[in-house]
């Protein structure tokens, strides 16, 4: 399926009807008839996603109402009728369809599908084979040939489209498991023995993809289409460039001393000549940019210009933008120095402290400068550990967060290396003869501090010499890759593998040529979710890589032969598609982008002649929502050219992280506004590869439906209030992805919450650098008796999986605990850090109590805060900057007097602790081993007879989740007569009651346990979650259910819907698979419960045992379902010696339930339509 659920769901939270200006009433007329065209498509899109098909037909029936010929709505709705199962209409439908759009690959799928629903096979082939004529390793379209011919028996012919389609997408498990049969049935026996054991394996792990019967599940051309702006009948035309020459305004009034860059690319020099003087002309060269940056947080992008002055002397200017595109020198006040030769800037919040630094490098130069907040700049290069005599020329750089652990990570880009002669002849090629040097990559600590791993990550590069560097996921599968650009080589593209270290994907990934480029241009430019790549040329043609959708590139042949020295993507006329800005010869150039094409470059000034420097920024300087260009002149003057508008709208981004780096750097933005789909990335690197800031241009169309925000912390936030032709400031909602699954029951009038359970039961939790949690894999969860009653002779409790995680329910029962009235009972439950996990027990209680005095460890009265359940706590402890940790700190309880028990034995103590946590997660624990923190878990301290504390209990465990009871036995554990007790964490636990019972003489209960008499599991959406105080934890209002959240689904195959009894009968490791949104009621006979003696209540244990996995990025396996996990694992992710279990019932479980195909891992959870 595809990933437009959230986009699709936002365009039609409000209806809008778009206005237009600076049209006539003819063209206003037919901008909004097509606008309302694809409104009505995307909303009958949006419709299938939810499988509503008759209401999707609905809306692609009233888009061709107004035009028949509409080919989007045509094809679409040919769909629907298939995936209604209407096969007769959808093939007129079809036929239909083609007819307007004979080279829909779609259309043809479509139909042969339908064909071959009705039987008609050779005319379903004829069809399917039309779409290999176009797409010949199409593993959908190679399974359903292979299908038909197995139908016809004709298996040698079968067996070669299985084998196609398996070559294409070797995870397919339709494709493997039809291999297979087709080969059986050949006579080639042991060969399909061997794919049915790899079909058996693939389906073991949970990545394996499956063609189903459903909406998204039968393959891509199967997938119905919304608009993105970038269709012929979309892209507006062409309008004159509008840039009026700025500079005398501008306030910047820097000179530099320009050398033609061209002119020293390919120089020839001699071995007589190279000596210092030489080697300053051939740096100095390289030092002229200008780096834009807000560093004052007001919104304005300020400036930074290097360069050499007349003398030779290299310099470094920082220019504060005070409004309207008039900049102030700052550049004394900011204390800011050059160092020595400069070859670029690049901004950041290294420190997450709010306030923009800057690191500076060049030719054996670096500097970190951290922003005081008060316009000044400090040097922290020797604090940092960063090298303060750095022996290489960078080149380039880039802030970016590689390790997905929310602060900033630098990588430097090294050239040539200029400290010999690089050859034994008497003359050289500049740069082309000089040897390159390695890269550099460091990482943030999180504490100031900076550690080099360049060999841990594999980011050296070699000995190349390189240009230009990227920050960007260039195969969308949520972490940050590497784009490395080599003089004269092949670029690098570094595949994050998400163990701390990179791999070069290049060649797989289409990237094989060399290039003469010093910069590269990134950006969505054909509008499919991915980035393209623009490479400038000085001296050949300028290479465009458009992206394939699935994390490769391919050339795109462009018409002209222009070449240039460097590039940025932008949107320089708003109209939402986005553009290539060059300094292209003399002068800046701009190619219109087309949705995948470009425009012949066209120049900005027929009069302005720029030096051929490397110079080129490209922002909204002077906030009118036209982007303005800025180079260095020819004279070496700062040249600036502001847009003088193109009657078109905008929306401009201004975003701060919480969890992500406070810079928000690595963020993908994606914006809707009725036919108009856009994406922009966020990136800090020099030369810079797109624009600074966020601006999306909207063309004529006056509102934005949604935006989707995408934070290198994991976070999908969505945005429905994002106003047009404004700077909307935004912050990244500090919010938990994942918990555990909710636990509903009815009470007799309605099902209302209890709380979240199965907190143990996290797999791929990353505790430190390479180890991983073990899960406690079951809990028993109490329920009052006033909290559950029977209802037409059932105890009916729901279970909702509501995050960002995927659920494995293996078993669930009902214990009922019948006690005395004056009694309570409570499970011998606590979330522990590992094995041994406590025992199954029920404790009886009898007048419990709180204790008789209670402090913090700064001597505060806590009592009032934890005698009753209130939501009130003890939080006056100290949070570290890492999720879920604290600082150690302590509270002290006195028990008060404890008798001496029966036969000299002392009465028992026992603990009832009902709290909540803010877990720590996997990226909080990276982040804070990288700066030497350990998260401190619970113990217990009792005085001893020295009157010092002593640890008696060194794991007293935690709850686990949202507020639940706790129980810790203390019994035996006092070492003197002095009884007070002390529980030391570093974790944050709030504890809204503790209370004391010495309840010794015990009291009889009558247990019994129920099975499921019914289980069923279907799609509920997310009951709204709220605060009744204002106050933490959120719970949850299940009487109102939002019908979508912003979550991502894990990929794999999830348990179908219907009757999943048979599922939670034992612990056996076959599972109900589970989604965000999903849910399970369970119903209990409750005819089966004994009578209830007369001054005796009923209390419930809820027993479930499972597993959970959420989708944190430095989590294992957090994109997929797989590997499956299984009770008895030595570990998870799987050791060697590791292996699900795959026996016939194994193996029959999964074919008959796992159906239920998710196939985008970063697909939302919207499920509905406001």
């Amino acid at each position: 399926m595809k990933k437009y659920l959230l986009i699709a769901f936002c365009i039609f939270a409000v209806a809008v009807f778009f206005h237009f200006a600076g049209e006539t009433n003819a063209q206003t007329e037919s901008v909004l008839k097509r606008e309302q065209l694809y409104r009505f498509n995307n909303l009958g899109v949006a419709f299938m996603e939810q499988y509503k098909h008759e209401d999707a037909i609905r809306e692609f029936k009233q888009a061709l109402a107004a035009d028949s010929s509409f080919a989007p709505a045509r094809i679409n709705l040919a769909m629907a009728f298939f995936f209604l199962n209407d096969s007769k209409t959808a093939i007129e439908e079809a036929r239909a369809a083609i007819k307007v759009a004979p080279e829909s690959l779609q259309a043809h799928y479509i139909l042969g599908a339908a064909l071959r629903n009705e039987k008609s096979y050779d005319e379903a082939i004829a069809e399917f084979k039309k779409v290999l004529a176009s797409d010949p390793g199409d593993p959908a379209t190679n399974i359903q040939i292979g299908q038909i011919l197995s139908q016809k028996q004709q298996y040698a012919d079968a067996v070669g489209a299985f084998r196609i389609a398996l070559d294409a997408e070797p995870f397919n498990a339709t494709a493997a498991y039809s291999l297979a049969q087709a080969l059986i049935r050949s006579g080639n026996a042991a060969e399909g023995q061997k794919m049915l054991a790899k079909f058996q394996q693939l389906r073991s792990t949970g990545y394996a993809t499956t063609l189903g019967n459903v909406y998204g599940e039968k393959g891509r051309y199967a997938e119905a289409t919304v608009s993105t702006g970038a269709e012929p009948d979309l892209v507006q035309p062409a309008q004159k460039l509008a840039f009026i020459d700025a500079t005398s305004s501008s306030g910047i009034n820097t000179k530099t001393a320009p050398r033609s860059l061209n002119f020293m690319l390919g120089r020839k020099i001699a071995k007589a000549d190279f000596n210092e003087q030489m080697k300053n002309q051939l740096i100095s060269a390289f030092g002229s940019r200008i780096s834009l940056a807000d560093f004052n947080n007001d919104s304005r992008q300020d400036l930074i210009m290097t360069g050499v002055d007349a003398g030779g002397k290299p310099f470094l200017k920082l220019y504060q933008n005070n409004e309207g595109g008039k900049f102030a020198d700052v550049t004394e006040n900011s204390r800011i120095a050059a160092g020595g030769f400069i070859s670029g800037a690049i901004c950041g919040d290294f420190d997450n402290d709010e306030k923009t630094d800057v690191a500076v490098f060049g030719y054996r130069n670096f500097a970190l400068w951290k922003n005081n907040g008060d316009g000044s700049f400090s040097d922290m290069t020797a604090k940092s550990g960063l090298p303060v005599s750095y022996v290489q020329w960078a080149m380039s750089a880039a802030w970016f967060d590689s390790d997905h652990d929310g602060d900033l990570d630098l990588y430097l880009g090294n050239f040539a290396e200029l400290g010999q002669w690089p050859v034994a002849g008497e003359s050289a090629l500049f740069p082309d003869d000089f040897s390159g040097q390695p890269n550099r990559h460091f990482r943030n600590n999180g504490n100031g501090s900076f550690t080099e791993i360049t060999e841990q990550s594999g980011l050296g590069g070699g000995n190349n010499k390189t240009t230009s560097v990227v920050a960007t996921d260039f195969n969308n599968q949520r972490d940050i890759d590497l784009l490395v650009v080599n003089y004269n080589a092949p670029a690098q593209l570094f595949s994050n593998q998400r163990d701390g270290s990179f791999k070069d994907v290049a060649t797989l990934a289409g990237l094989t040529q060399s290039f003469k480029a010093l910069s590269v241009a990134v950006g969505d430019l054909n509008k499919d979710s991915f980035v393209d790549l623009y490479f400038p040329q000085a001296s050949l043609k300028d290479a465009l890589f458009l992206s394939n959708g699935r994390g490769g590139f391919s050339r795109k042949d462009m018409t002209d032969d222009s070449s240039s020295l460097l590039a940025q993507m932008t949107d320089f006329d708003n109209d939402g598609l986005l553009d290539v800005v060059l300094l292209s010869g003399d002068t800046i150039r701009l190619r219109r982008g087309l949705g995948g094409e470009l425009a012949t470059p066209a120049a900005v000034s027929s009069v302005f002649k720029a030096a051929e420097t490397g110079a080129l920024s490209s922002a909204d300087i002077n906030g009118d929502g036209g982007i303005d260009l800025m180079t260095i002149a020819s004279d070496g003057s700062p040249a600036v050219f502001q847009s003088e508008g193109f009657g078109k709208n905008f929306a401009r981004l201004s975003l701060a992280g919480k969890t992500s780096n406070r810079s928000a750097i690595g963020v993908k933005a994606e914006l809707r506004s009725g036919s108009l789909r856009q994406k922009i990335e966020t990136y800090s690197s020099s030369p810079a590869p797109a624009s600074a800031g966020i601006q999306f241009g909207l063309g004529y169309r006056t509102g934005v439906d949604s935006l989707q925000l995408y934070w290198p912390a994991g976070i999908l936030q969505s945005e429905l209030s994002i106003k047009a032709n404004a700077s909307n400031s935004i912050d990244e909602l500090d919010r938990k992805g994942t918990s555990c699954p909710l636990l509903y029951t009815w009470n007799g009038s309605e099902y209302s919450f209890v709380t979240d359970f199965l907190g143990g039961s996290a797999i791929g939790s990353l505790t430190g650098p390479g180890t991983w949690n073990y899960p406690d894999t079951n809990e028993y969860i109490r329920v009052t008796g006033d909290q559950l009653k029977e209802r037409n002779g059932l105890l009916s409790i729901r279970m909702n999986n509501q995050l960002e995680e995927v659920i494995f329910f293996d078993q669930v029962r009902l214990l009922a605990v019948d006690h005395p009235a004056d009694t309570e009972i409570y499970p011998n439950e606590r979330l522990m850090p590992g094995p041994p996990y406590p025992d199954f027990k029920i404790f009886t209680t009898k007048s419990s109590r709180p204790p008789v005095a209670a402090t913090d460890d700064k001597g505060n009265d806590i009592l009032p805060l934890i005698k009753d359940i209130d939501r009130k706590y003890p939080e006056d402890f100290e949070k570290l900057q890492f999720k879920g940790y604290a600082k150690e700190h302590a509270i002290t309880l006195d028990p008060g007097k404890i008798g001496p028990g029966k036969i000299g034995k002392p009465d028992r103590i026992l603990l009832l602790m009902t709290a909540w946590i803010d877990y720590a997660d996997s990226t909080s624990n990276l982040s804070a081993s990288q700066a030497g923190e350990k998260l401190v878990l619970p113990y217990v301290q009792v005085v001893n007879a020295r009157g010092e504390w002593e640890t008696v209990v060194p794991q007293m465990g935690f709850p686990a989740g949202l507020p639940k009871t706790m129980t810790v036995d203390l019994t035996g554990k006092f070492l003197c007569n002095d009884h007070r007790i002390r529980i030391v964490t570093g974790m944050r636990i709030y504890w809204d009651q503790i209370l004391v019972d010495t309840f010794s003489e015990g009291a009889p209960i009558k247990v019994t346990t129920l099975d499921p008499i019914s289980a069923d599991l279907h799609w509920r959406g997310f009951p709204r979650e709220y605060s009744p105080d204002g106050r933490m934890p959120l719970i949850y209002d299940y009487r109102i259910i939002e019908p979508a959240a912003p979550w991502k689904a894990h990929q794999g195959s999830y348990t179908r819907f219907g009757d999943v009894r048979e599922l939670l009968l034992a612990t056996d490791d076959m599972y109900v698979i589970t989604r965000n949104g999903d849910e399970m009621q369970v119903d209990f006979n409750a005819r089966r419960l004994p009578v209830l003696p007369s001054g005796w209540k009923r209390t419930y244990l809820v027993f479930a045992d499972g597993f959970g996995k959420d989708m944190d990025i430095n989590s294992a396996r957090p994109e997929t379902i797989g590997e499956l996990p299984f009770h008895g694992m030595s570990s998870y992710p799987w050791s060697k010696s590791d292996q699900y279990p795959m026996t016939k019932r194994h193996l029959e479980y999964i074919e008959k339930y796992n159906t239920r195909i998710v196939g985008e891992p970063l697909q939302a959870s919207w499920r509905g339509v406001k």
